[in-house]
């Protein structure tokens, strides 16, 4: 087609520039099956003097379903995380907060945001803390919730003599 005409004319004035590109298609296979290819197209000059092109394609087609298998399954994962009821945090090796879902509004009054980037041990009360530090301990069977570990933002006062976690009527 025309069309295409002037596309393979723009594309040959850009090798003469020295200009290489890179593209995905789709081609389909005699068969029916879609086949995703990269496309990378390079000028060859020979004495300062465009000569010709050299194109190489590139089957990418376990690439791109591996993207997407991936993409699909983080999807997944944000949606459980995003939707569940309970408070769903993601630490590195120190402790130090990478995510923290929205619940935490709602369980212990902060932000996500401002949980972000802060040591999840630094909000457990005092008396909690050494008993929970370490592999596993933080999430030690203890008889209380884990969410009475925490300090809550507004510092509600917890009752005496009736464990932790209880707030004062």
């Amino acid at each position: 087609s025309d069309a295409e005409r002037a596309q393979a004319d723009k594309n040959i004035a850009r090798r003469k520039q020295g200009i290489a590109d890179d593209e995905e298609f789709i081609f389909t296979h005699k068969e029916g099956q879609h086949i995703w290819t990269r496309l990378h197209v390079s000028p060859i000059f020979q004495d300062n003097s465009y000569k010709s092109s050299l194109a190489m394609v590139t089957d990418i087609t376990a690439k791109r379903e591996s993207e997407q298998q991936l993409r699909l399954s983080e999807q997944r994962f944000k949606s459980l995380v995003q939707n569940s009821s309970d408070l769903l945090s993601i630490n590195d090796a120190n402790g130090v907060c990478r995510y923290v879902s929205p619940t935490i509004v709602d369980i212990l009054g902060f932000a996500p945001d401002f949980m972000q980037g802060k040591n999840a041990f630094e909000f457990i009360h005092e008396e909690d803390r050494d008993e929970n530090r370490g592999v596993g301990g933080f999430f030690k069977k203890s008889g209380r919730k884990l969410k009475d570990l925490f300090k809550r933002k507004d510092k509600k006062e917890k009752k005496k003599g009736r464990g932790r976690g209880k707030d004062k009527d």
